[in-house]
């Protein structure tokens, strides 16, 4: 497990967009395509998010964050990026119900997609080496005397990168939904 696996080549259908549209009636074959490529799978439940909160109570239970996640967007980042830098493997996100979210909270939609996907072209330049691609700034820790934890920001060099690729990773993201811009099926 240490190459990037061509979910167009398992799923032609997916055109070559970077944002992946998919009509949620399709999602078995999604879900289990994705698993028979070794995909493990996030689910962020759509439908019950109405607002930012709802948004951050959902992705803190869904991807494991700790009670001390502050249900901020800079606490999302740093959180979901520690959470995926830390983790090796492939990982898919799916998340349903998005066509809800629009209706609901455009706003919400187009900014929590715009971060996840930001954090998820970081991990998998980092991890599949592509220096120029990968982010400028990391988010590490710093650890003071006691247990209070700092948060800081360091250019990443090619030996922080090479630290990261000990850990190879893949994220995927879907967006799941019906109507006008979710027709990508089988």
């Amino acid at each position: 497990m240490d190459q990037l696996v061509n979910i167009y080549k398992s799923m032609p259908w997916l055109g070559r967009r970077s944002i992946r549209l998919v009509d949620q009636s399709c999602e078995m074959v999604l879900f289990e395509t994705l698993r028979s490529l070794g995909f493990e799978l996030y689910i962020l439940e759509g439908e019950q998010m109405k607002t930012e909160q709802d948004f951050f109570c959902i992705a803190k239970t869904t991807f494991g964050f700790p009670d001390n996640f502050g249900n901020t967007w800079d606490d999302f980042y740093r959180f979901f990026g520690d959470h995926v830098l830390e983790r090796e493997g492939y990982f898919a996100i799916l998340w349903r119900d998005t066509h809800l979210v629009l209706q609901e909270n455009p706003e919400l939609l187009l900014f929590a997609d715009f971060v996840l996907r930001e954090s998820i072209v970081a991990a998998n330049a980092i991890s599949a080496a592509y220096y120029d691609d990968a982010i400028k700034f990391f988010r590490f820790r710093e650890y003071n005397e006691g247990d209070r934890v700092f948060f800081s920001e360091k250019y990443l060099d090619e030996e922080t990168i090479r630290e990261y690729q000990k850990h190879f990773l893949q994220i995927e993201l879907f967006l799941l939904g019906h109507g006008k811009g979710f027709e990508r099926r089988p």
